[in-house]
């Protein structure tokens, strides 16, 4: 199965994060007992240290002007603060100069969903989201199904 990229995400989850920029999600079908968090883990964190950190700093801290927390931080992961930790639902937000974030994973029995929200905070916000955009939607659907594929060969 594949990772589908669908429609307008959920609207009362947008109207949590004010009024985005740019919203978008994808979802994969669920394996069962895996909280939200381990998605995100799989998703985000699954690469080296050096990774992330180069990924973290040069994308997310550079090009996106996101201010990170350090990696390590209790209450963080990859650097974004965690606002919502559920069972169902891991929440992280994230802001700098340029622009805020909002990363939401949702696990149901049936889905698990990965939403992404950004708001601009000035002019250049919209023309490097243009060129970052792309990459994070290819980078998305990847990796959200890599992380199915692990889950499923663990169950197995």
């Amino acid at each position: 199965m594949t990772t589908t990229r669908f429609g307008d995400p959920d609207r009362e989850l947008l109207g949590t994060f004010g009024n985005p920029d740019y919203a978008d999600a994808f979802r994969v079908p669920a394996v069962a007992g895996v909280p939200a968090i381990d998605w995100a883990r799989a998703c985000l964190a699954s690469g080296s240290a050096t990774s992330q950190r180069l990924f973290g700093g040069l994308v997310w801290g550079g090009a996106l002007g996101f201010d990170l927390r350090p990696a390590n931080e209790p209450g963080t992961l990859v650097g974004w603060t965690i606002t919502t930790d559920l069972p169902s639902e891991l929440v992280m937000d994230t802001d700098g100069a340029r622009m805020a974030g909002r990363i939401v994973f949702v696990a149901t029995d049936a889905w698990v969903t990965w939403t992404t929200m950004i708001r601009y905070h000035g002019l250049a916000a919209g023309p490097v989201w243009s060129v970052c955009g792309p990459v994070h939607r290819l980078l998305a659907e990847r990796l959200l199904g890599a992380a199915r594929r692990r889950f499923l060969r663990r169950a197995s």
